[in-house]
């Protein structure tokens, strides 16, 4: 079974692990979160799923938390670069597909969902790619 980590990156970054569930920080925290508990392997993380981002939101303009969710998908992938760990990347509609009926199904569902939301699209983008895989027989 592959140990992914997922990630919704912002201002306020969503991480999903199955051994330490959900995990809700500010952009850059997450990234030195991150940078250590790899750097330490204190945990198995076989891949990062991360979401995918365009520098520009629907009207066309230019916002500070997509900025920073580029900053974060910069710093994660020079992250894994070092270590070599594998990246795969999602669009947001994929985590779209992912219910909270469903998540509450496979025990991913952090609520008040609210307040978790970034960690809960973490893990829909973890429980999508594990479909996804499993579909392919590569799980």
């Amino acid at each position: 079974m592959k140990h992914l980590l997922a990630i919704d990156p912002g201002d306020t970054t969503g991480l999903w692990h199955p051994e330490f569930w959900h995990l809700q920080r500010e952009a850059y925290e997450a990234v030195t979160w991150l940078h250590h508990v790899i750097d330490r392997a204190d945990y198995i993380i076989d891949e990062v799923v991360i979401e995918r981002m365009n520098l520009r939101d629907r009207r066309g303009k230019s916002t500070t938390n997509l900025q920073r969710g580029l900053d974060v998908i910069g710093c994660v992938r020079w992250i894994c670069s070092v270590y070599a760990i594998p990246i795969a990347e999602q669009w947001n509609r994929d985590k779209n597909q992912v219910s909270d009926d469903l998540l509450d199904e496979h025990g991913m569902l952090k609520t008040p969902k609210t307040r978790w939301r970034h960690a809960n699209d973490a893990a829909r983008h973890a429980l999508y790619r594990e479909t996804t895989l499993k579909r392919k027989g590569k799980w």
